[in-house]
């Protein structure tokens, strides 16, 4: 998997591209899964504490955030990738 950065709504985000080249927003993925699979209410304020909103604090995790990261590898990025970033 290969992580970005970029910025939405003038907000900086961690991506990562997909196969088809496409950004997949990490956090609002991993919002995602926490709803879908793990029925979680508040699932995109925990989703922004557990990845963080910035790359260097996203590495600075490490082994912490690499579960999510497998399971975010294995998630379908239908809606989830981002149509215009910088």
């Amino acid at each position: 998997m290969k992580l970005v950065t970029f910025i939405h709504q003038d907000q900086e985000r961690i991506g990562a591209l997909d196969d088809a080249g496409h950004i997949v927003d990490l956090e609002r993925a991993y919002a995602g899964y926490l709803r879908e699979a793990e029925d979680i209410l508040h699932a995109d304020q925990l989703a922004a504490v557990v990845l963080g909103r910035e790359m260097c604090g996203f590495l600075q995790r490490g082994e912490k955030v690499w579960p999510q990261r497998k399971r975010l590898s294995r998630m379908p990025t239908r809606n989830l990738t981002m149509p215009t970033v910088k």
